[in-house]
């Protein structure tokens, strides 16, 4: 997409309206290139749910994710598939993002992962029948459904924020958005 089909002209910023906003298609290459690199410790803790039961793992695993995703972004404004797609985070000034940016970035991914990991102890750790009460007041069923309906939602979320992507006049997604970030080319600046 060209620099000048890039502009909203109702909120002109000559500094950021002079930028090349990552595509579409370079964001979703990059989302790939992350799922791929994440997807052995999301396997690992599927595992570890369903066969190790251990906590422990199920805590660290959570953690690392966490910590992957957000101390990347924090440290270097990309993660492993932005850095591969050359593309970076910047904020409304356009400088990489920090710590504080990373975090509001990746609030919806680490509630997600919280209620997966609540998801997870509670269906995996604990046996016990439909009908039994494992938290006062929620029965083993009652409890799963909850827990699958928030998993929905959250992941309705998600594919809306990346449907954001192509049609916002930055490209940006719900957490761009509420971050007050961009995903833009290494090479920012237009020619």
């Amino acid at each position: 997409m060209k620099l000048a089909e890039q502009k909203n002209f109702d909120s002109y910023d000559p500094k950021v309206d002079q930028v090349i906003f990552a595509s579409f298609g370079a964001r979703t290459l990059a989302c790939l290139i992350d799922f791929m690199v994440f997807t052995p410790l999301v396997v690992l803790n599927f595992y570890n749910a369903i066969f190790l039961k251990n906590i422990l793992m199920h805590i660290l695993i959570f953690g690392l994710l966490v910590l992957l995703k957000v101390g990347m972004e924090a440290k270097f404004a990309a993660t492993i598939g932005k850095l591969f797609v050359k593309i970076h985070v910047v904020t409304q000034e356009l400088s990489p993002i920090g710590g504080k940016e990373a975090l509001l970035r990746n609030l919806l991914p680490i509630f997600s992962f919280l209620l997966s990991f609540l998801y997870g102890f509670i269906l995996y750790q604990h046996e016990i029948g439909l009908s039994k009460e494992i938290i006062p007041g929620f029965t083993h069923f009652n409890l799963e459904a909850v827990l699958s309906l928030s998993l929905v939602a959250i992941h309705f979320t998600f594919l809306v924020s990346f449907l954001c992507i192509p049609i916002t006049p930055k490209r940006q997604g719900l957490h761009d958005i509420f971050s007050n970030s961009y995903i833009v080319y290494n090479n920012y600046r237009s020619r």
